[in-house]
């Protein structure tokens, strides 16, 4: 189970004739498995796609090692989801 906040930076760009698009960096604070820590995820998309797609780059504490991809979607009732696919040392 995954408890705890996140925070992100994120550089937004778009023109009027086409879609945004971003990319962000966000450090997760909290438990994972029981372990507490904290990771960072790289993560973007265009504004166009219903998924934003992004992986693990870095961990401490006791989620030290911890490697794996992020999918960040909308659902149909506009509400997010985040999918977190890891593996701990």
């Amino acid at each position: 189970m995954l408890e705890g906040t996140s925070t992100a930076e994120l550089l937004m760009a778009g023109t009027a004739d086409g879609p945004a698009a971003y990319t962000a960096l966000e450090r997760f604070t909290g438990t994972l498995d029981d372990r507490k820590g904290s990771f960072v995820m790289l993560h973007g998309a265009t504004a166009d796609r219903t998924g934003a797609p992004g992986k693990i780059v870095a961990a401490e504490g006791d989620l030290a090692g911890l490697t794996g991809t992020v999918l960040y979607e909308h659902l149909e009732d506009g509400s997010p989801q985040v999918t977190v696919d890891y593996e701990l040392p």
